[in-house]
């Protein structure tokens, strides 16, 4: 099978997509998110497994993938304290 994108490439792109989904919906705006090749991204996330299992030359990357995961997780953790302390008027002090 002929590859268009590396295989984190094609795991990160609906992350990506539901992270900018996700912006739009917590500033007020009416999101709709749909994902055209979900086969691509389910192969991708068989191919990603099998890093896990020892494969060497894709367990940097992988490694990197969660290590940005773990940040959009934290940066998003304070946007919602952000978002509470404006919204609210004063609830968390910082």
């Amino acid at each position: 099978m002929l590859r268009v994108a590396p295989i984190e490439t094609n795991e990160c792109v609906i992350v990506v997509g539901i992270t900018i989904a996700e912006y739009f919906r917590d500033m007020g705006y009416n999101v709709s998110m749909m994902a055209d090749s979900t086969s691509r991204w389910a192969e991708a996330l068989r191919e990603i497994s099998d890093v896990r299992c020892g494969v060497e030359e894709h367990l940097k990357t992988f490694r990197l993938i969660i290590l940005f995961v773990h940040i959009y997780r934290i940066v998003r953790f304070f946007f919602f304290l952000w978002l509470l302390n404006n919204r609210i008027g004063g609830f968390v002090n910082t």
